[in-house]
Order: C-alpha cells, then structure tokens, then sequence
C-alpha cells in the first residue's frame, strides 16, 4: 500500500512539472498581479496544495525575476510570503508616483520603487548608523508598514555580516523596537559621535515621534529621488 501511495504521489509530481514546463514563466517585466492569477489558477487546476506551492515557484520564474527569488528565497518559507514580496518587487502598482505633503512644502517623489527604498546594511563601517535606521524607518512609514511589518521586511535590507547576524538572531527579536535596540548595540562603532541617535528615545511602538518626527509629513527631500540606503563601503 505504501509503494502504490508513493508511486502515486510522485506520478502527480511528475505530472505538475510537465504541465508547469509549458506555463509562461515570469521574467520580471509584464503585468505582475494578471501573471499571478494565472499561476493561482493554473495550481488549482492541478490540484497543487498551499503548501507545496512554494516548491515549485524555481520553475515558473526567468530571468531577473529567478534571479530575485534566488537571492530571496530564505525570507520566503511559503507560497504566501512568496506572494507579498512579489508583488511588492514587480507590481506596477508599487511603482506609482508617490506624493509627499508635509507642513511646509508640497514634496513629490516620481516613481518610487523597492530599489530606491530598501538598500542594505553590511557590516560595521564608517556609515553613520542613526541616519541609515532614520531613513529605513522613514520610508517603511512611507509605505505604512506596521511594526510587524517592517520586522519582516528588515532581513531584505540586511547582507553580508549584518544579514548572517540577523538570521543567527532572530529568534530574538520579538518586536521592531528590541530589533532597533539589538542592532545599535553590535553594529555602532565604538567612540562614534553620534549624536543624532543618542537623542532616540525607544518604545514599544518605535521610535517616539516627540523625540525624532519620523512620519513622512515632516521628511525634507532635497534631490527628485532619494536614495534612502547607500549600500556600505
């Protein structure tokens, strides 16, 4: 009985990876969300699961978009994390203009997208560590992430030994504001002035606004695009 249900299983298998080898692969341009319902229903009719959906997103994706996935796939552990950073890579929807108001002047930033949001934290270096958690913070407010949110999305602005760090440790990190605190402490340069961070008074919540005013009404931007995190020399 055991054979017959394993020789059944991987005859599905089979079957799913021939039928997948005809279905259009996502290359990284196109319309992201429209390609998406396709392969939802594509998995439905044959009958894939939830969770073994994952474990065949390799074979439908080309190009920049296998190669995003690749350099991803360790904060995508299912179909449905998969699916979020997807759509936050490629939807076009996410590439919209972005209009800032704030109290003093009307700020409009022009096609903001993922690269110009999150860039990346290496290793200790002489980058001034306040300015890169004000901006990761500034822009995650932008795209109104919650605090369980930006937890989530942090690892994707992490890399090298601030990436390895992050994974080591993140058991550990139960709210936004322990990651702030844990971060500060292995990652500040020893005798640094740093004054600006110094003055961040943490909470539960992030960062008190009657402290450091991160809400994006209050964000100067002096370039069209900005930058927000220079990857680490």
């Amino acid at each position: 009985v055991n054979d017959q249900s394993t020789q059944s299983q991987l005859s599905h298998q089979e079957v799913i990876e021939e039928k997948l080898r005809t279905f259009q692969k996502f290359n990284g341009n196109g319309d992201a969300e429209q390609w998406l319902m396709y392969l939802l229903d594509k998995f439905d009719s044959l009958g894939v699961n939830m969770a073994e959906r994952i474990i065949w997103i390799p074979n439908v994706l080309s190009n920049e978009a296998f190669i995003w996935y690749a350099r991803s796939a360790n904060v995508m552990p299912t179909f449905i994390a998969f699916t979020n950073l997807f759509l936050q890579r490629f939807s076009t929807k996410r590439n919209e203009e972005i209009k800032i108001t704030t109290n003093n002047n009307n700020v409009q930033m022009s096609n903001l997208n993922q690269d110009d949001v999150f860039g990346s934290l290496r290793s200790r270096s002489k980058q001034n560590l306040s300015k890169w958690l004000i901006e990761i913070q500034q822009a995650m407010n932008m795209l109104k992430l919650t605090d369980a949110e930006k937890l989530f999305y942090i690892f994707l602005c992490l890399e090298g030994d601030a990436g390895d760090w992050f994974l080591d440790n993140k058991h550990s990190f139960s709210t936004w504001t322990s990651f702030i605190e844990k971060i500060v402490k292995i990652f500040k340069l020893p005798g640094n002035d740093d004054n600006l961070f110094d003055q961040l008074c943490l909470s539960e919540h992030g960062i008190k606004k009657n402290t450091i005013n991160y809400n994006f009404e209050f964000m100067k931007l002096h370039e069209k695009k900005m930058y927000l995190c220079q990857p680490l020399c």
